[in-house]
C-alpha cells in the first residue's frame, strides 16, 4: 500500500471511531476547507507518471453521507416554569408557537419556540392528558381532562365542557372531520363534535373496564391506549401502553391491527412485530417522511412505515435518567408527549420537569466543485459522485453509492 492510500485508510478509520461530536465537527471542517490536497502516486501508464489531485471535501463527502444522521437533545424550558407533561399533550400551532398541558400544575400553556418562554393560559383543569385542534383554523382546542372533554377558545379564553361523566380517565383524543375519537381507560370512543353545547360519546372498540390484547374488529381489546396519531383521514395509530405495542385502527371498518411490537416487555429494535418496547406512551406520525415516532419508558424511537416498519432508536440509552446530548448519549424518562416542527422533535416527560427538543444535525454543506485530471465530474479520477450523494434532507438519509 502506498503512502497516499495508507493515509486515506487512516482517515476512514478515524471517522468511524471518533465520537459523534468529533465526527460531525470533522465533517463541517472538511466541507469548508478550501485548500486542495495533492497526492502523488506513480503509475505505469504509457510510461508516464500521473498526478492525482483530490479535493479533501470530495474525499470525505462520500464517506460522511453514508453515516447515519445524528440528533442532539436539549431542554427548552426550566424546572420552575413547566412540570409533568402528561399524555399526547404537545400541539404545534406554527413554527414559533406550541401548546401543551401540565398535569401537575393542572394548566394549559403556550410555549414560544424561539425563546422557550412559557405563558400559562388556564389553570382551571382537573387532570389534563390529551390535546387537539377542533379544525384547521386552530382557534379552538379540545382537552381530555380527567373524566371530561372540554373546549378552550383561544380568542375568548373560554373553557366549556363538551362531554362529561366518563367512569374513568379520558387518556387522549383526535378529531377527523367532525368526529372526535378518544380513549377512556381500555376503550376507544367517538362522538360528533358540536360547535356549541354538549355531545354524547359511545364505545366503538374495546371495553372500558376490561383490559386485554386482542386484534380484530368487534372482539378487539386494549390495555390503556395512551398515545394517538392521525394518518390521513381513515387511520389512527395508538401507543397501547400496557400492551407494549403500537396498533392501527382502521376507521372504515374499526379493525385493529398490531404494527409494531411483540406484546412483551423489552428494548430491541428491528422490524414490525419483532420489536420489543417497554410501554408506549406517545406516538406521532410525520406524513412528510413516512416516519412514526414513539416514546416509551427510556427511549425515543422511530418506525419507517414504508420499510416494513423498521424501528431504530433515536434518542436515549435505555437507562433511566435525564441528560442532554447526542443521540443515544442522551437520557430520557417516560416520554409522554411528542410533536414535530421543521427539523425538531419536541418531547415531554412525566418525570422530567421540562420540554425537550431533539435537533437533527444535517449533513455538511456541499463543497464547491474541484475538477480532477481525467474525471468527467468533480471527484476522484475514474469515479464520480452521483447527485443523490449530495442530498441529505432533514430526517432522511439518501441511499448513495460511488459509481
Amino acid at each position: 500500500m502506498n503512502d497516499g492510500h495508507q493515509h486515506l485508510s487512516y482517515l476512514v478509520m478515524m471517522l468511524f471511531s471518533v465520537s459523534d461530536t468529533m465526527r460531525w465537527t470533522l465533517s463541517y471542517v472538511a466541507a469548508w476547507l478550501s485548500p486542495v490536497v495533492t497526492l502523488t502516486r506513480s503509475m505505469s501508464r504509457m510510461g508516464q507518471s500521473t498526478l492525482l489531485s483530490l479535493s479533501l471535501p470530495h474525499l470525505l463527502l462520500p464517506l460522511l453521507v453514508l453515516l447515519p444522521p445524528r440528533t442532539n437533545a436539549q431542554a427548552i424550558g426550566t424546572t420552575s416554569s413547566l412540570a409533568n407533561i402528561q399524555g399526547q399533550a404537545l400541539l404545534i400551532y406554527d413554527s414559533s408557537t406550541m401548546y401543551g398541558l401540565s398535569n401537575s400544575a393542572k394548566s394549559l400553556y403556550k410555549i414560544d419556540l424561539s425563546t422557550g418562554a412559557i405563558t400559562t393560559l388556564n389553570t382551571g383543569l382537573s387532570n389534563p392528558r390529551g390535546l387537539c385542534w377542533t379544525d384547521s383554523s386552530k382557534t379552538v382546542l379540545l382537552i381530555a381532562d380527567f373524566t371530561d372533554i372540554k373546549r378552550y377558545t383561544l380568542s375568548t379564553s373560554t373553557l366549556e365542557t363538551v362531554v362529561s361523566g366518563f367512569s374513568s380517565h379520558v387518556l387522549n383524543l383526535k378529531i377527523v372531520g367532525s368526529t372526535v375519537y378518544h380513549t377512556v381507560k381500555h376503550a376507544i370512543n367517538s362522538f360528533t363534535y358540536p360547535s356549541s353545547g354538549t355531545a354524547t360519546s359511545t364505545i366503538i372498540s374495546g371495553l372500558t373496564d376490561t383490559g386485554g390484547y386482542v386484534d380484530g374488529t368487534s372482539a378487539a381489546r386494549w390495555n390503556l391506549p395512551m398515545g394517538m396519531a392521525l394518518h390521513g383521514t381513515d387511520t389512527i395509530y395508538f401507543g397501547s401502553h400496557n400492551n407494549h405495542v403500537i396498533r392501527k385502527l382502521n376507521l372504515n371498518n374499526i379493525e385493529v391491527t398490531t404494527v409494531v411490537g411483540t406484546g412483551s416487555v423489552g428494548l430491541a429494535d428491528g422490524a414490525g412485530t419483532n420489536v420489543k418496547m417497554q410501554y408506549c406512551r406517545s406516538v406521532y406520525v410525520d406524513s412528510s417522511t413516512g416516519l412514526l415516532y414513539f416514546g416509551g419508558q427510556y427511549l425515543l424511537r422511530k418506525a419507517d412505515m414504508n420499510n416494513n416498519w423498521e424501528v431504530t432508536t433515536y434518542i436515549g440509552s435505555g437507562i433511566e435518567g435525564e441528560a442532554d446530548g447526542l443521540a443515544t448519549a442522551a437520557k430520557v424518562n417516560r416520554i409522554s408527549a411528542l410533536a414535530v416542527s421543521g427539523d425538531k422533535i419536541y418531547y415531554g416527560s412525566t418525570r422530567l420537569s421540562w420540554v425537550h427538543s431533539a435537533v437533527v444535525l444535517t449533513a455538511p454543506p456541499t463543497p464547491a466543485p474541484v475538477s480532477s485530471p481525467g474525471a468527467s465530474s468533480p471527484g476522484v479520477e475514474g469515479f464520480q459522485l452521483p447527485t443523490s450523494c449530495m442530498e441529505h434532507p432533514t430526517r432522511k438519509t439518501s441511499t448513495c453509492s460511488i459509481v
